[in-house]
């Protein structure tokens, strides 16, 4: 069963603020992205990450030494329409 995006935000909420009280803690994407990853291919799941930041319901975030990454970490990151890699995710 594919996610719709209401249901992807839903599903990322839950991740990123089990508790509903908005405490801005950071997550890495490589754990958002495994923790749906047998629901949302890469594609709509990176399209629906952005969609969720242009829509400030969440803030991506660099990796300050990204370098180094281990390549499955590297590779489940977000790259950015800015040309970033987005590491970090958190409800806003």
């Amino acid at each position: 069963m594919r996610l719709l995006y209401d249901e992807f935000k839903a599903a990322v909420r839950q991740i990123l603020d089990p508790h509903g009280n908005a405490s801005g803690g950071l997550v890495p994407i490589p754990v958002v992205r495994r923790a749906l990853a047998d629901r949302i291919t890469a594609e709509e799941f990176d399209a629906f990450l952005c969609a969720l930041q242009r829509e400030n319901f969440v803030h991506l975030l660099t990796h300050v030494d990204a370098d180094h990454l281990g390549d499955d970490d590297r590779k489940a990151c977000v790259n950015l329409p800015s040309g970033a890699v987005a590491y970090w995710v958190c409800w806003v």
